[in-house]
């Protein structure tokens, strides 16, 4: 009985998680370009620019709210949130 209850259980939150993707639009894509780790080698306080490139890969036009911090050993660096807005294989730096 409480293993009927669990496989119950179980299958109302998959089901539930898939009505929920469906409605979200969650199957459009997000894709990150290849994963680079970089040691950013600098004397403090110097300033160094980082660039990362966004493409809209999906099928209709995207808007995203990007929000990107570093962090160091003993340092936090926050810039303010930026939206960018993309149509169809468009592509954007920031």
């Amino acid at each position: 009985m409480k293993k009927n209850l669990i496989l119950i259980v179980l299958l109302a939150l998959l089901i539930a998680s898939i009505i929920n993707l469906s409605f979200t639009n969650a199957m459009d894509s997000l894709e990150f370009g290849k994963t680079q780790k970089e040691v950013v080698k600098k004397v403090q306080g110097e300033t160094f620019i980082v660039e990362i490139e966004f493409k809209n890969v999906g099928k209709t036009e995207g808007q995203w709210n990007v929000n990107i911090v570093f962090e160091g050993d003993e340092w936090i660096q926050k810039r303010n949130s930026q939206s960018i807005e993309l149509e169809p294989n468009e592509r954007n730096t920031l």
